[in-house]
């Protein structure tokens, strides 16, 4: 079990997707290692407490602390889809007011595992106290501040985008004008109003010719207030893109009744939560290649972060919006600002 631990913790450190697949695979490996040691370290029965003892309940106080935070995580921080929370081959699901019935068993779960580790702990600490009298003290303050401090670095808020000034800006609450370039090239009908650009369907899009000097392939950002509206007529695509420029696009995923953002920086994929149709939302798709990372957000708030190797070196030659590529994937919905950033802060 131990070496089945070590082993899957070998194989979260290889995963692709570092952010993904290596806590996944730190989280299950230790849960395994540690199970593995707490048997190892088992005393005979009817010995006397010892360090053995002390170095057992540690790592069974250890393993029912890892288990817990997967529990809390996966009760209140897992991405659910809407109202569906999957757990590895299991999942729950609800809807309307008792969507919170979809995180309740598991969030049970993790109270329950919760109140086990505390007891858990507390043992360790007597058998603590038995090997090395007069610890007590000084290992309950270490465990408070050890666990208070994982819990902080697990479960602190997400970061909030902050982008700084914009290179690049088109204010399309009035006209088709923008700051940073040329005026755009209007293609087909798209309608003007105080509320924004208006796209409809395949009726037409927007280029904007972007400066040569202008490379965004190191540390970018672009950010779009966009009102997703739903389509009337048969797709001709699962997709419908609002904004790109060059390896950075930001398409939506339409459904019956919500649609979700899709986003791509170069190869590196992010989505969102289902988001409901005929309200604002402000989306941005943020890299940095410095962190090797590109992230999401929605309204401010960082949704998804993926490690994201090096951006495709290619020009942002021109910022699309309503459109990919013609009337394939073309949008149904309002644009009312579109801002893209030459620097980023913590994504």
């Amino acid at each position: 079990m131990l070496l089945l631990g070590v082993g899957i913790i070998g194989m979260g450190a290889l995963h692709p997707e570092k952010a993904r697949g290596a806590w996944l695979g730190f989280g299950v490996g230790a849960l395994f290692a540690l199970a593995g040691l707490s048997i190892l370290l088992q005393p005979a029965p009817g010995a006397p407490p010892g360090k053995a003892a002390a170095l057992n309940s540690f790592f069974g106080a250890c393993l029912f602390t890892i288990f817990t935070a997967i529990l809390i995580w996966w009760a209140f921080y897992a991405r659910s889809g809407g109202d569906r929370v999957a757990i590895g081959p299991i999942a729950f699901s609800a809807s309307g007011r008792w969507a919170w019935l979809a995180r309740a068993p598991v969030a049970a779960a993790a109270a329950l595992c919760g109140l086990v580790t505390v007891f858990v702990w507390r043992a360790f600490l007597d058998a603590a106290e038995a090997a090395f009298p007069g610890s007590r003290a000084a290992l309950a303050a270490a465990v408070i501040l050890a666990l208070g401090w994982g819990g902080w670095k697990l479960f602190r808020p997400a970061p909030r985008a902050s982008f700084g000034s914009p290179v690049v800006e088109a204010a399309l609450t009035a006209g088709f004008g923008a700051t940073g370039t040329g005026a755009p090239q209007v293609h087909g009908t798209v309608g003007s109003s105080p509320e924004g650009a208006a796209f409809q369907e395949d009726a037409g899009w927007l280029d904007y010719a972007l400066p040569a000097a202008l490379h965004l392939d190191g540390t970018a950002a672009l950010q779009v207030e966009v009102r997703a509206e739903r389509r009337r007529a048969k797709r001709r695509s699962p997709f419908e893109t609002f904004a790109a420029a060059g390896p950075y696009v930001l398409d939506s995923e339409p459904s019956s009744d919500s649609w979700r953002v899709k986003a791509s920086a170069g190869s590196c994929e992010l989505t969102s939560d289902p988001l409901p149709y005929g309200s604002w939302t402000t989306v941005a798709l943020a890299y940095d290649d410095w962190a090797g990372r590109a992230s999401l957000f929605v309204d401010g708030k960082r949704i998804e972060t993926v490690p994201c190797k090096g951006l495709p070196a290619e020009r942002l030659d021109t910022l699309r919006l309503g459109t990919w590529h013609e009337d394939y994937q073309a949008f149904t919905g309002i644009l009312r600002s579109v801002r893209i950033y030459a620097r980023v802060g913590d994504i």
